[in-house]
């Protein structure tokens, strides 16, 4: 049979929605269920009838209860044509106004291609779920590929499922061949699965990015794009340029792509365009081999706010900001004060000091040497155990003749620089690999010795420990009873798991050897604590939001990357924080590297963010950390009371030439000042693009049309309390349901939901509360069910009812119709309406839509006598000319759609100045009706 979308026909004994069709295949949404169960048919092999809804009955008498629940279901269930934001009411978040601005970009053109560029702790995150679950819910988009960091894999996971109930497999090089177990026979996972994540990394491998681009994929999301720039000099590493070539021929195919980073910028302008010509090539221009940018061009395609702007704004509009303030001291320990500590720490320099001597003019083996002693300087500036441990390590690896795998020098310099890691490498592995680095037997009593040193430090005379101990945690207690405290290494952690124990406060560690199931168990007991220390490595650094489980972080030693250092800020320092200041205290040790370090680049990084309202991206690259480390050795050196030996110092030879050239370069004054320039002329902080007002605007037109928070509240009561379930209130303020009918039963939850609320703001705060909203599983199949009860006449009848109200003098009559429209001349998508609409029945006259609204039952113990509900029901169902009425407001709906899509198509040309950039409105604004139903009809009497 021909097919058209929005047609209802029959197949296995059920009524669906076409979705979609092509020669072979058939996408179909049940009318009666679930609309998330979109299934695909194979045309050739179903049987296929074209069909209506069944008629209302005029014989039987329907419930208004259950007529309500009904209308809800479908008012949650529709792919409304003009809610502004569908994904507001089937998502877990309630977003700031501002966190919409990207979506309202990414609906006002056919295509989405954004750079979501805000600072850290905006939700970037939330922007780009917001968009991902509005272009799935308006049939835009289906399968979906994210690229992330390796460390962020699981929290995109988590996110995508906890939020926006988005389903996603990752992939790997482990996980890639279990899965081609498990599929059917020759299937591949990149293309069974709809929604996949992979780390950038494993993907620009040529093997598997091969597989990808043999893909059909409707929208790329890339995090930490910056990651992914196009390098400025071209004998950097040829890891980014590969991630680069990746990405640019990725996005050349996919129509939509989302790229998210916190530093887009890294001062060099054909760096930041490498990115921005992949979402529009408009938006650059290369001349004579200088790049320009046409930022006008880029109104749509890139959202970058700070902090600044953002509270700038709020002051001007008279509202409170919803940012903490921050308030950062660094707390200093001179390692002096300690003999032991002393002796320990001008042992480990020696030490190194002789590694580089007996490597000197060596080439690989010289720089190796480097990481290695800069490696151990970082272990005794973390703690005296961290240090035991490497020194044992070593000894061992000598001591046993251990063979290990020769490791990629990128590897053990990054590590060192406290840069983030691709696929299983993490810091413990590389740390370890570290350790066992160039070894020879003569090394063996030199390194007995220094584990001697360090072995006889105890926790006693460890004045960094002391001073957390003693000093800062109380300090930070009297204003925060839960504190995080960071240390790069598990060692460390294990060290001050050890040594504060038996005080006042509960002590939780997380590390990257959790599963995430752990990971999660662990933040719900921190939570519930009431006087707690949370002491972690950099596991959860990224991409977790912690501002509801503390104010106060402690970096127990100083990151020499300030991108970490502000990565970590960033968990608590964030929109959403219950407290107005958060409090963060960085360890320095005195008197060795790590001041150094943080006069050279920490506080000048610092100052910029306070100053100019961003975080530059260079002071975290590679080769201006390595600027910064060889200024800081000088300065060391010179320090030292102690005459080194003759020789070489860290980083006097590093490299070629061109490298060491970069190095002097890249940290010159002339040449920051030239990169800071450039970030300030050609970043995108100038403008808000929406006025968010009119985001405001579109949240109250959303919620009267999908129906808000309350309405979602209002109907799960009822439908699960006329399932037989009962609702339960625990004395927390929450409630459980607990579930008596079997068909309400899903895996995860089984008969019982506990502590559920309905405010996802209530759900941040009590990570361990079930937030019910219209994407909520359990959600989702009350909707299926009171669908498939009250539709047909098997069940209790919801399509027809009565009641008594006071708002009517007469008998009037109610209708509600579903209206299916198709938007577009070649890709037909289907949009759904439903149409209110009544009369008087003694005048027949229309009545006023604001008047249909205020109608509500009265309170009454009158009865309305079945013979008398039918006679009403009859004169309903045959009201003079109710076809042609109904048809002129379908009419009347679908002109009203077009104009506003008209409307949408002069803004943009306006905005734009070029009719080419809005010629995909053209598309859109062929509108046409696919079909119509009624739904429900309703009659209301007068209460005299």
């Amino acid at each position: 049979m021909n097919l058209h979308s929005g047609q209802i026909i029959e197949m296995r004994n059920r009524l669906w929605r076409v979705d979609e069709f092509s020669e072979t295949e058939l996408f179909a949404t049940p009318i009666n269920g679930d609309y998330n169960d979109k299934r695909v048919f194979l045309r050739d092999i179903e049987q296929i009838k074209p069909a209506e809804l069944d008629k209302i009955s005029k014989d039987l008498v329907g419930d208004f209860q259950a007529q309500r629940m009904l209308l809800h279901a479908y008012q949650f269930d529709l792919m409304h044509g003009s809610a502004p934001f569908l994904s507001l009411q089937r998502s877990a978040v309630i977003p700031y106004n501002y966190q919409l601005v990207p979506l309202v970009l990414a609906l006002e053109k056919s295509k989405a291609r954004i750079l979501i560029a805000d600072d850290v702790g905006l939700g970037k995150t939330i922007e780009a779920g917001l968009i991902i679950s509005e272009l799935m819910q308006r049939g835009k988009v289906k399968r979906i590929l994210i690229l992330t960091p390796a460390n962020l894999k699981e929290q995109w996971q988590e996110a995508m499922e906890y939020f926006f109930h988005i389903e996603s497999k990752i992939i790997s090089s482990l996980s890639r061949k279990e899965y081609e177990k498990q599929l059917p026979a020759g299937a591949n996972p990149w293309q069974y699965f709809q929604v996949v994540i992979a780390s950038i990394d494993y993907a620009k491998a040529p093997e598997v990015k091969h597989l990808i681009q043999e893909q059909q994929w409707d929208l790329l999301l890339v995090d930490e794009v910056h990651l992914c720039a196009r390098p400025h000099a071209t004998f950097r590493a040829s890891k980014q340029m590969k991630r680069y070539e990746l990405v640019r021929d990725l996005g050349k195919h996919i129509p939509n792509v989302l790229f998210l980073t916190a530093t887009p910028h890294n001062g060099y302008t054909d760096s930041f365009a490498s990115i921005l010509e992949i979402l529009n090539d408009k938006i650059v221009t290369t001349t004579s081999g200088n790049t320009f940018l046409n930022k006008p061009a880029a109104k749509y395609n890139v959202c970058q706010r700070n902090r600044k702007k953002l509270e700038n704004w709020y002051k001007k509009q008279g509202i409170a900001s919803p940012f903490p303030k921050r308030k950062a001291e660094e707390v200093f320990v001179d390692v002096y004060e300690s003999k032991k500590l002393a002796n320990c720490f001008n042992e480990v320099l020696e030490y190194g000091d002789r590694l580089l001597v007996n490597a000197q003019g060596a080439g690989r083996k010289y720089n190796i040497a480097t990481w290695v002693a800069f490696h151990l300087q970082k272990r005794a500036i973390s703690s005296p155990y961290a240090l035991v441990k490497s020194i044992e390590n070593r000894l061992a690896t000598v001591e046993n003749k251990l063979e290990f795998e020769e490791t990629e020098e990128e590897v053990l310099s990054g590590s060192v620089q406290d840069l983030f890691f691709e696929d299983r490498m993490t810091d413990e592995m590389a740390s370890s690999k570290l350790d066992k680095e160039l070894l020879n037997e003569a090394d063996k009593e030199e390194l007995k010795s220094l584990l001697h040193t360090a072995k006889a430090v105890k926790p006693a005379d460890d004045v960094k420990l002391q001073e957390l101990k003693n000093k800062t945690i109380p300090e930070l207690h009297a204003i925060d009873k839960k504190i995080i405290v960071f240390t790069k290494y598990k060692d460390t952690l294990e060290y001050l798991e050890s040594n504060l124990a038996g005080n006042d406060y509960d002590i939780f560690t997380m590390h990257g050897d959790l599963s995430l199931t752990k990971r999660q168990e662990i933040f719900l007991h921190f939570e519930n604590t009431k006087k707690a220390i949370l002491i972690a490595t950099d596991v959860i650094s990224e991409g977790l939001n912690l501002q509801r489980l503390s104010s106060c972080i402690v970096h127990y030693e100083l990151p020499w990357n300030p991108n970490r250092l502000e990565q970590r800020n960033g968990r608590v320092d964030r929109i959403g924080q219950l407290k107005e200041k958060v409090h963060i205290r960085t360890f320095v040790l005195d008197k060795t590297l790590d001041k150094d370090i943080l006069d050279l680049l920490i506080t000048k990084a610092n100052n910029i963010r306070e100053d100019r309202g961003y975080s530059a991206a260079y002071f975290g690259d590679e080769e201006y950390i390595k600027a910064v480390l060889q200024e800081a050795t000088k300065r060391n050196r010179k320090r030292r009371k102690k005459n080194v030996q003759e020789g070489p110092t860290l980083f006097d030879a590093i490299g070629q030439d061109k490298v060491k050239e970069a190095v002097k370069k890249s940290i010159s004054k002339e040449e920051e000042d030239q990169r800071l320039q450039k970030i300030d002329e050609e970043s995108f902080y100038d403008s808000l693009n929406i006025d968010l007002p009119e985001i405001d605007k579109r949240i109250s037109e959303t919620q009267a049309i999908v129906g808000s928070k309350s309405d979602v509240e209002q109907f799960v009561k009822a439908t699960a309390t006329f399932f037989k379930s009962v609702l339960v209130d625990r004395k927390d303020g929450f409630q459980d349901i607990k579930i008596n009918d079997p068909r309400l039963e899903l895996p995860q939850y089984g008969d019982r939901l506990s502590k559920i609320t309905f405010d996802p703001e209530i759900g941040l705060t009590h990570p361990d509360a079930t937030v019910l909203e219209i994407g909520h599983p359990f959600v989702r199949r009350l909707i299926e069910i009171v669908k498939s009860e009250f539709f047909g006449k098997n069940g209790v009848y919801g399509r027809n009812a009565w009641y008594y109200s006071n708002e009517v003098s007469s008998v009037c009559l109610l209708y509600n119709v579903l209206v299916r429209y198709t938007v577009g001349l070649t890709e037909k998508r289907v949009i759904e309406e439903m149409l209110t609409f009544g009369f008087d029945g003694f005048s027949q006259k229309e009545l006023d839509e604001t008047f249909i609204r205020k109608i509500m039952p009265g309170n009454t113990t009158d009865e309305l006598s079945e013979a008398d509900f039918k006679e009403y029901m009859e004169e309903a169902i045959s009201f003079p000319d109710f076809t042609k009425i109904m048809n002129k407001k379908i009419e009347d709906r679908r002109l009203k759609l077009i104009s506003e899509r008209q409307e949408l198509y002069k803004k943009i040309i306006k905005e734009t100045d070029s009719t080419d950039e809005a010629s995909w409105i053209d598309d859109e604004i062929y509108i046409d009706k696919a079909g119509a139903d009624l739904l429900t009809i309703t009659v209301v009497l007068p209460l005299n």
